[in-house]
């Protein structure tokens, strides 16, 4: 399909960097967490809402990250790009930012997945947001390797699906529960999008938690080139750092929201292995029980 994207569905592709001066990044603090450096003992939480600047309220993301990919690595170079899209395509992103960056396995944290479900407890009772969110609209959950198991298992939890009204997810690069505490996780129970990377040593890992979610529609995406984040084509730049291109999975990202969130049917029809912007191909693409044209908004 090529690199660019066609009239018909432009308006769905944000370049970030261009987009940036349309969207807010501010830090927070979040109260009611479990995960960082002397848990258990405190529950108050560095975070990171970025919202439109345009008026209007949105559907919420609350997105989980990786392990040593919180505080400054949150915003600044590993997930800014990804924040930016979301939020320049009409979402408002919520993130907490444990475990500070620590590299000890103590600091891997079992409990993300409950602060994920704060943070979303959080955004909605929160004054900055109040004039952004659609309270009463659905949320999303999302997460990158350590944040991504957590987001399985938030997706698992049919009292917080049902409470936070979540009608979608993406789980990028889910890390495995090898020490993990509690790591008994039932199946996702919404629409849920897979992706990975073809070096990354999670692959067949992830592959499996896709083969084994039943009853939802679902995709699986494996980047050509890529390590376990994205970008990492090529080795750029000699190391798995988020700083460059392609950015494969942000498109798949944002088209799997606008798809399940927005019923955008052209949205679908790209999250089911067609994102075009692609500058390295994607290896391995399957998806099953996706909507049709039918079934969906055709914008």
């Amino acid at each position: 399909m090529g690199m660019f994207r066609s009239a018909a569905w432009a308006c769905l592709f944000v370049d970030s960097l261009g987009a940036a001066s349309d969207v807010v990044f501010q830090d927070v603090s979040m109260s009611g967490m479990l995960c960082g450096r002397y848990r258990p003992f405190v529950n108050q939480q560095d975070g990171l809402v970025v919202y439109p600047k345009k008026e209007g309220k949105h559907p919420l993301v609350a997105y989980a990250h990786g392990w040593t990919d919180g505080g400054s690595h949150l915003d600044a170079a590993d997930l800014h790009d990804l924040f930016t899209l979301l939020a320049s395509s009409g979402y408002v992103v919520v993130a907490q930012k444990a475990p500070y960056n620590l590299t000890d396995l103590g600091d891997w944290c079992e409990y993300e997945w409950e602060d994920q479900l704060q943070s979303l407890r959080w955004a909605k009772n929160a004054s900055i947001l109040h004039d952004h969110i659609d309270l009463a609209g659905p949320t999303v959950v999302a997460g990158h390797s350590m944040g991504a198991l957590a987001t399985l298992h938030t997706l698992s939890q049919a009292k917080a699906v049902k409470e936070f009204n979540i009608v979608a997810a993406a789980v990028q690069h889910p890390a495995s529960c090898w020490h993990q505490i509690y790591c008994d996780y039932g199946s996702s129970l919404v629409p849920t999008l897979f992706s990975v990377g073809e070096k990354d040593a999670l692959a067949r890992h992830v592959r499996y938690e896709y083969n084994r979610t039943t009853g939802v529609p679902k995709a699986f995406a494996e980047m050509t080139g890529v390590g376990h984040t994205d970008p990492a084509t090529a080795h750029w730049p000699e190391s798995n750092n988020w700083a460059g291109p392609p950015r494969v999975e942000n498109h798949y990202v944002l088209d799997w929201l606008n798809c399940f969130v927005k019923h955008n049917a052209t949205a679908c029809a790209l999250a089911q292995c067609g994102e075009p912007q692609a500058s390295s191909p994607t290896t391995t693409c399957v998806f099953e029980g996706m909507p049709s044209a039918n079934t969906v908004a055709i914008v």
